[in-house]
Order: structure tokens, then sequence, then C-alpha cells
């Protein structure tokens, strides 16, 4: 707890430490609570030990657990207190604490007007199941039968049925977005007839080929998003950007919902807006769509967290994409503090994968191996074909080494976890298992003709299918023949 109450306390913005330490010297009684409070927050970096060493005669540090818990549950309440108009679903909920308690008070007139007020709030800002929850106590009031409950009500079953009904489409929506998450995580691209029947599918569904099948707006939304996604997985990127694009325009329409109340959403859109540009090599609308994001403010630690963490990734891949490794190689530095942990698992697989490839063509061999450590000793694989490449980078930086001695058994390896995860295609294996020879290698003389006989092999092969993007095969064996 002593951790997660140190960072909660730094989390805490100027107007929000005011307002705690006025509330806290408000308080009766002893302020111990407050002298922990002080010792904590004079803290960069939490240490227990210090505190109690530093406070000995003080009474917190007799009962610092106990003074530990009083003080968490009071900043939580200050918070609440402080906050409560921040978020309309916040907002909603204190409606429905004030309505339950008017209706154990028997103040039904007033608890009507709060249940109208909140009402009008949940189905502007599409809160389903508060709807519910609203209409449930509007019920319990009217089958109450006292005398104080208003005569005119517009209490209606039919009403409580299409919300619940508007309620299951979004699930149903949300359900596929599940589907078509955890086949991007298996790979980020079509690999086969299996991936591309397994798409199709999806595809060709009643809530995906029609937008009127969305019944509400927050259903629209992921009408547009699953669209885009199933749109560039089968590498069709001007109807992907197409689909952003109109939802771009959507969100700005309902920024009520999508910006005011959840930035998070409007920020994915134009993440994504931002990748297919590139992609595409789309720089007028990647420059326009970036302006945009970076002149946004948010409130909030975790749209911080996401927004740092997307501006970031796309500094390092828009420089990949124009070969301008060294202009952010100072980014792509082990000793550079790139995460949070308020940062998902996804992101930092992607950081770590970009800093491999900056580092690997600013001949920096030893910092690259620092990242693709950091992602082969992640337990949580995500995206198989991030780590593919990972492995492919692995081989080469050992290579470039001198590592001789690994490079066969990271040839056995690296290419069995391409064959059973579907990635490794003839191109790809011919020039892997060039180097399972390097090792027999003597001269310097040797590797070249090793790599000229690997050109010649591949120049041969029709198809030069490859999931590996980020190098190009040829031209890097002609630079070490070089």
């Amino acid at each position: 707890m002593s951790q997660e109450l140190h960072q909660l306390i730094k989390s805490l913005n100027k107007g929000e430490k005011r307002a705690f330490v006025l509330a806290a010297e408000k308080t009766d009684g002893d302020k111990n609570f407050l002298e922990l409070y002080y010792a904590i927050v004079a803290q960069d970096k939490y240490d227990e030990d210090k505190i109690i060493n530093e406070n000995k005669d003080r009474p917190f540090v007799k009962h610092l657990g106990f003074t530990k818990n009083y003080l968490q549950n009071f900043i939580l309440k200050e918070l609440r207190a402080t906050n409560s108009n921040y978020k309309v679903s916040i907002r909603l909920k204190n409606y429905l604490i004030d309505i339950e308690l008017l209706f154990w008070k028997g103040q039904f007139k007033l608890a009507i007007k709060l249940i109208n007020q909140a009402k009008a709030l949940a189905e502007k800002y599409e809160y389903h199941l508060m709807l519910e929850e609203l209409y449930y106590w509007e019920r319990r009031i009217i089958s109450s039968g006292s005398m104080k409950v208003p005569k005119v009500l517009n209490y209606s079953e039919d009403i409580r049925f299409k919300i619940m009904d508007s309620y299951f489409n979004a699930l149903e929506y949300k359900k596929i977005i599940n589907e078509v998450t955890a086949i991007i995580r298996e790979s980020d691209e079509v690999r086969d007839e299996e991936d591309l029947n397994r798409l199709n599918k999806i595809t060709n569904r009643d809530l995906l080929s029609n937008i009127n099948n969305a019944k509400s707006k927050k259903a629209i939304y992921d009408y547009f998003i699953l669209n885009a996604a199933l749109s560039r997985l089968k590498g069709d990127f001007v109807e992907a950007m197409n689909f952003h694009q109109q939802l771009q325009k959507f969100i700005k329409e309902n920024k009520e919902i999508f910006i005011e109340e959840n930035p998070i959403f409007y920020l994915a859109t134009c993440n994504n807006i931002m990748l297919h540009a590139l992609q595409s090599e789309n720089l007028k609308v990647y420059d326009a769509t970036y302006k945009e994001v970076t002149n946004m403010k948010f409130k909030e630690e975790y749209t911080n967290a996401y927004y740092n963490s997307r501006i970031l990734i796309f500094l390092l891949n828009s420089s990949i994409q124009n070969k301008t490794y060294q202009s952010v190689k100072h980014l792509a530095s082990s000793e550079t503090n790139l995460s949070n942990d308020l940062m998902t698992e996804e992101v930092k697989l992607l950081l770590n994968y970009y800093c491999v490839v900056i580092n690997f063509h600013c001949n920096d061999f030893k910092e690259a191996l620092v990242f693709i450590n950091r992602i082969l000793n992640n337990q949580k694989q995500l995206r198989v074909d991030v780590i593919g490449s990972t492995l492919i980078f692995n081989l080469l930086v050992h290579f470039e080494l001198g590592n001789y001695d690994y490079i066969d058994n990271l040839v056995t390896n690296h290419v069995g976890f391409l064959k059973k995860h579907r990635l490794l295609s003839l191109y790809d294996s011919i020039f892997m298992k060039s180097f399972s020879k390097v090792s027999e290698t003597k001269t310097k003389q040797e590797i070249k003709e090793l790599h000229l006989a690997t050109i010649e092999h591949l120049k041969s092969i029709k198809n030069k299918k490859t999931f590996h993007y980020e190098l190009n095969y040829l031209d890097w064996l002609a630079d070490k023949v070089k």
C-alpha cells in the first residue's frame, strides 16, 4: 500500500492538494495523517525507513499502518468532492447516490427531480446502464404507493427495453472488437488464406455491412473502427483511411461524448489516421493530423500517458519510414525513460521494437541488443509479427557483433518460431538459413562469398513476399559485400 499511497499523492494536481490540505486542517482532533502526508510528499521516491527514522517521536509513526489507511481514504473522499463535476459519468454516479438517499428518506418529489436531471444527461452521453438504474429507482418510487409520489411521471417499460436493446447492440460490436483484436495480436497482417477467411467472415456480418444496424453513437463509433481495422488487415489502406476519416468527422460532430467526456476516443482515431498516412506515404494528412493532436491539452493522467506514448511512437515510426534514424537516435537510448506504468503492454512492445530498428540502422548493435532482450524476455508476447521481426534483428545483431557461435542455434529457434506462427515465407527462410553456414567460415572472404551466393539465391526467387519490412535483405547483403 505504501508505494501506491506515494503514487496517489504525487498524482494530485495543485488544486486537489490545496483542497486536501484545507479539508484536513479543518478536521477535529489530531492531524497525524496530515503530518504523514507532508512527510510523503517531500519524497521523490518513497522510502518508508527514512520517514520512520526522521519522525521517531511523532505519534503517526507509532500507528503507521492505521495512519496510512486513514490518509488514503481521506484523499479519496476529497477527490470525490473536488472532482464531483469533472466527468459526466462521475456526476451520474453522484446523482444515483443522492437519489437512493432521498428514497430512503421518503423525499420522493426531490428524488424524481434529480432522476429527470440525471436521465437527460445519461441519454445525451449514452450511459445505458445508468439510465437503467435511474428507471429502476423511478419504478421503486411509483410502486411505493406513497401519497408523496408526483402524479405525472414519464416512466415507461417500453423506453427501458429500448435502452437495453441499444446497450446489448453495443455489446455485440464489442464482441467483434475482441475477435479482431485477438487476430491483430497474432499478426497485424493477413498471413495466409486461413487469416483471410477469418476476416471475411467477420466483414460479412450484418452489424458491419450496414451502419444503420448500429443503434447508438458508441455503436457507430465501433462500426467505423472495425471496418477500418478489417480493411487495413486485408491491405486496403485507401478504404481504411476512408473509414477513419468518416469516423473523425463523426467524432467532431459528437464531441461531447468522444472528446469532452473521453478524449481517448479521438486520440485513438488520430493515431490510426497517422498510422495509415505513414503506410501510404501521405505526409499531408499525417502532418495535419499530427498538428491537430499536439495542440490538444488534457487533465487526466491516463489520457496524458496515452497521448505522450502515441506521440513518441509516431516520432520514432515516422523517422523509420523516412529513414532519418539519426534524428531520433537520442530518443531510442536504453538510458532514456521511454515508458510509464500507465502505458499498455502493446505500446511498450512497439516502442522497444522501434528502438531496435533505429539503433540497428545507426550501427549501434549493443544498444539494439538491449531492446531486443527486453522484447524477447517479456512473457506477454503480443503481436507475433513484431516478435518475428525482432528475431531477425536478433540474428543480424549477433552477426554484426561477431557472436558466430550463437548463430546456429538462433537460426534453428527463430525459423521454428516463424514457421509455427505462419510467418515464414520462402524468401525469409533462404535469407535466415544462409546464416547457419557462418560458423563454418574462417575468413572475411568466405563470408563475402556466402553473402554473394545468398544474393543470387534471393534474386532467383519470384515471390519475394516477406513480413519483415524494416530491412531490405538485398540492400543489407550488398552493403556487407562492399
